[in-house]
C-alpha cells in the first residue's frame, strides 16, 4: 500500500517536472515574442521617420546649392549654416538608420525562433495534458486539477516523508506539507521583518550622522563668528 502510494506520487512528480519545464519555456518565449513584436512595430516607424527627415535635409541642401549658384549672397550663407547645423544631427541619424536596417532583420529572425519555441512548448503541454493515465492518477490525489496541485518541491518532500517513515498515508503527507508551508511563511515573514528593521536602523544611523554633522557645522560656524567679532574688537582698540 505504502509502496504503491510512493509509486503514484513519483509519477505525479515526474509529470509535474515535465510540466514545469515546458511551462517555463513557454512563458519565457512568449515574453520574448511579445518584446520582439513590440520592437518590430516601433522600430520600423522610427526608421521611416529618420529616412523622411534625412530625405528632407538632403533635398533642402540640393535646393540651397542650386539657388546659391544664382545668388552668391544670402543663400550661400544660409546653405553653409544649414550644413553646419545639420551635419552632426544627420550623422547620428544616418548611423541609427544603418543600425536599424541591420537589427530589424535579426529581430525578425529572433521573433520567428520564439514563435517556433512557443509552438513546440504548446505541443509539449498539450501532450502532457493528453496523458490520460497520468492525469487520472493526478486527479486521484488532486480532484480539482489543474487547480490545487502542489508545487514540485512539495511533492518531492511528500515522497521523502513516506520513504523515511515520517508519513504512512497521503493525509499525513498533506499535514506535513501544510506544516512545512506554514514554517516557510513564518521564516519569510521573519526575513522581511529583519530586513525592514535593518533598513530602519540604517536610516536612523544616516539621520544620526546628518544630525551630528549639522551640530558640528553649527558649532564651528558659531566659533568662527565669535573669533571674527573678537578680532574685530581687538582691531578697534
Amino acid at each position: 500500500m505504502k509502496l504503491e502510494l510512493i509509486s503514484k506520487l513519483e509519477r505525479i512528480y515526474k509529470w509535474q517536472c515535465h510540466f514545469d519545464e515546458a511551462y517555463s519555456i513557454n512563458q519565457e518565449n512568449k515574453n520574448g515574442l511579445s518584446y520582439y513584436q513590440r520592437y518590430l512595430i516601433e522600430k520600423p516607424k522610427r526608421l521611416r521617420k529618420l529616412i523622411i527627415k534625412w530625405s528632407i535635409y538632403f533635398i533642402g541642401m540640393i535646393l540651397f546649392l542650386v539657388i546659391s549658384n544664382f545668388d552668391n549672397g544670402a543663400f550661400t550663407i544660409l546653405f553653409i549654416i544649414l550644413v553646419i547645423v545639420g551635419i552632426k544631427t544627420r550623422f547620428y541619424s544616418l548611423r541609427e538608420i544603418f543600425e536599424l536596417k541591420r537589427e530589424i532583420p535579426k529581430t525578425k529572425q529572433k521573433m520567428f525562433e520564439c514563435q517556433h519555441n512557443v509552438d513546440v512548448s504548446n505541443d509539449m503541454l498539450n501532450n502532457l495534458f493528453g496523458m490520460t493515465d497520468e492525469i487520472a492518477n493526478i486527479k486521484e490525489f488532486f480532484p480539482s486539477f489543474p487547480q490545487g496541485i502542489l508545487a514540485t518541491r512539495y511533492i518531492k518532500y511528500g515522497i521523502e516523508a513516506l520513504a523515511s517513515g515520517r508519513a504512512d498515508t497521503f493525509k499525513e503527507v498533506l499535514l506535513l506539507i501544510d506544516d512545512k508551508i506554514h514554517k516557510e511563511k513564518l521564516e519569510q515573514y521573519a526575513r522581511e521583518e529583519a530586513r525592514a528593521a535593518q533598513e530602519e536602523a540604517n536610516a536612523a544611523w544616516r539621520d544620526r550622522q546628518l544630525w551630528e554633522y549639522a551640530q558640528k557645522s553649527q558649532i564651528e560656524a558659531s566659533k568662527k563668528q565669535s573669533e571674527y567679532y573678537d578680532d574685530l574688537k581687538r582691531k578697534r582698540r
